[in-house]
């Protein structure tokens, strides 16, 4: 160590401690602002400064838009104002912000659409009751075209709200079997058996 060196000095240096985000090169010109003496900067224009770090902009590229202020100058702005807690700040209000937005134009979305079908279930209730109970064609709905694949997306449809699509099919194996889940089957009827039981039906029927 050398006897002429100032021992406060060396202290500051040695207590000195590097700051999070910050890169080398920016600690060492705050060090040298710090001892020099930073240019004041105006709080509206330190504002507008701070706009552009939001930006995601350099003290370095700020200060080029900002003669005859130095990067010095503008990083001792930037720690004096705390700028980069502001800056995670701004991003963290900002994230919850959209957020709640998302969230809220969500649940708007699912009132307007639930609201249009209440609408159009209620119209529709009321004209398919009309032609249920006159069964004239003037009261049949409009748009009441059942195609063979508009009956199917409708069964399909009804399967789908109730569940039922979810329940699982059963197989049948042979003419003698049903096989359902568990390998549980189910005896075919022998052909006396069936001749009477069709002779029952009938005879119910006179």
């Amino acid at each position: 160590m050398e006897e002429n060196s100032d021992p406060k000095q060396l202290m500051a240096i040695e207590d000195a401690q590097p700051i999070p985000g910050w890169t080398p090169h920016e600690m060492k010109e705050l060090e040298h602002v710090e001892k020099e003496g930073a240019r004041p900067i105006a709080p509206t224009l330190s504002a507008q400064m701070f706009a552009l770090y939001l930006e995601g902009y350099s003290c370095s590229e700020i200060a080029k838009q900002n003669k005859p202020f130095s990067e010095g100058d503008i990083l001792f702005c930037r720690k004096k104002f705390s700028w980069d807690d502001e800056k995670d700040r701004y991003a963290f209000d900002l994230q919850k912000q959209m957020r709640d937005k998302l969230v809220k134009t969500k649940f708007e979305a699912i009132e307007f659409l639930t609201n249009k079908l209440t609408v159009i279930h209620k119209e529709a209730r009321e004209q398919t009751l009309r032609y249920m109970q006159t069964g004239k064609a003037e009261d049949l709905p409009k748009d009441w075209e059942l195609t063979p694949s508009g009956y199917k997306a409708i069964f399909e449809t009804i399967q789908k709200v109730t569940g039922e699509d979810r329940v699982s099919k059963q197989e049948i194996k042979s003419e003698s079997t049903v096989t359902i889940e568990g390998n549980v089957t189910v005896p075919e009827f022998n052909r006396e058996l069936q001749s009477r039981l069709l002779k029952s039906l009938t005879e119910g029927k006179k």
